[in-house]
């Protein structure tokens, strides 16, 4: 079975980390991370860049909404 995680988020720098930390810690893991981000005002995307550099192997990208 293929799992794919698609998630849309805006200035939630507060929140993103334990997001993203739960992600990791599930038993069965996403086979895909898809996030996108609404042109935040804060550094959700500086984290989501963060995070995708350290788990790209993994299946995670995020874009920047236009």
């Amino acid at each position: 079975m293929f799992v794919a995680l698609i998630a849309t988020v805006k200035d939630d720098a507060r929140g993103l980390p334990a997001f993203l930390d739960s992600i990791t810690r599930q038993t069965r893991k996403p086979d895909y991370v898809i996030i996108t981000s609404a042109t935040s005002d804060d550094r959700t995307e500086e984290i989501l860049q963060e995070f995708e550099d350290t788990h790209h192997d993994d299946g995670f990208v995020w874009f920047k909404s236009i």
